[in-house]
């Protein structure tokens, strides 16, 4: 029994009583993240409190919206969720997923060595050595990159996240390496 002035509550049968009037929860989850509206930079990154995160190269200039919660960060075009990045703890780093900029690096293969994106791709083995083997044959090869380029853009566009399909598409690359 709680004691409140001189009026005695007891929770149980307060509860009880109190029930018929509580209104049912929501439908719709409730967001408890923080809603910002930013422009992505050249580099097709945006950046939030000190941290960057990369995006797509195909939004680059445009204002998306980000949703910032506690242990990610979660970028949307509109309506669409383009990207969801883990969020970064220390000040000044950068997560950028390889994804967002192959469509880059296609058209520019001279970049792709010396990419940070690439750098954290490759202990996070989203970037494999059957990966490099493939670039570095098909982005200096006149006839390959010709008439490879949809193959070598298909190959690396791959979302290596879903497992089913990582080993499969390696293998693959690896094939055709061989028969090269």
């Amino acid at each position: 029994m709680v004691m409140l002035s001189h009026v005695r509550l007891v929770p149980r049968r307060d509860a009880c009583r109190e029930r018929p009037l509580l209104r049912p929860l929501p439908d719709e989850p409730f967001e408890t993240g923080r809603l910002l509206s930013l422009r992505m930079d050249r580099y097709a990154q945006v950046s939030i409190r000190t941290n960057r995160y990369s995006v797509p190269v195909g939004l680059i200039g445009r204002t998306v919206g980000v949703m910032l919660h506690a242990s990610e960060v979660v970028v949307y075009d509109g309506r669409k969720e383009v990207a969801q990045h883990e969020r970064l703890i220390v000040k000044g780093q950068a997560r950028l997923e390889l994804d967002h900029y192959l469509e880059a690096l296609v058209r520019k293969p001279g970049a792709f060595p010396g990419a940070t994106a690439l750098e954290q791709a490759r202990p996070a083995g989203k970037f494999t050595p059957v990966h490099d083997a493939w670039w570095a044959v098909s982005a200096y090869s006149r006839k390959w990159l010709w008439q490879d380029f949809r193959l070598r853009r298909e190959a690396l566009l791959v979302r290596v996240e879903v497992e089913d399909l990582h080993q499969p598409a390696v293998a693959a690359v690896g094939l055709k390496l061989r028969a090269a």
